[in-house]
C-alpha cells in the first residue's frame, strides 16, 4: 500500500473567535467547503490497494452461534480478510460502565443487528 497523502481542497486550521458563546451563532471553518461539495469526507478518499469493509451483522435478535466458517468468504475473488472473535486483539468485550458487550459476537447474539464479522475487500 501506498504511504503517499492524499490530496484533498480542505484548509488548514481556521481560530473560529467566539464572543459570548451561549446562544451565539458560530461559523463553522468547514461550512462552506461542506455546502459547495470541496469538503473531503473520509468515504470520499481512496488510494491505490485501499481494502473496503463491511460488518456482517446478525439478521436474529437471539440466536447461537456454534460455529464461523470463513473459508468460503476467503475463495471469493477480491475478499483479503474475514475477522471474528478470535482475530481481536486485547481486550475482546468493551462496555461504558460495565465491560461486558464483545467487540465481534462470539457464542450468543443479544440483538439483531450485533456484530459478528468483519470482511476486507
Amino acid at each position: 500500500m501506498s504511504n503517499s497523502t492524499l490530496p484533498t481542497k480542505q484548509r488548514d486550521h481556521i481560530a473560529v473567535p467566539v464572543s459570548a458563546g451561549i446562544g451565539e451563532s458560530v461559523a463553522r471553518p468547514d461550512g462552506t467547503l461542506k455546502v459547495t461539495g470541496d469538503f473531503a469526507f473520509s468515504s470520499d478518499l481512496w488510494a491505490d490497494g485501499m481494502l473496503w469493509a463491511s460488518t456482517l451483522r446478525s439478521p436474529h435478535p437471539h440466536a447461537r452461534i456454534k460455529s464461523i466458517n470463513i473459508a468460503p468468504a476467503l475463495k471469493i475473488n477480491g475478499v483479503s480478510a474475514v475477522l471474528t472473535h478470535d482475530d481481536v486483539p486485547g481486550a475482546k468485550l468493551y462496555g461504558l460502565e460495565i465491560i461486558d458487550q464483545p467487540v465481534l459476537a462470539f457464542d450468543t447474539i443479544r440483538f439483531h443487528g450485533e456484530a459478528i464479522a468483519i470482511v476486507a475487500a
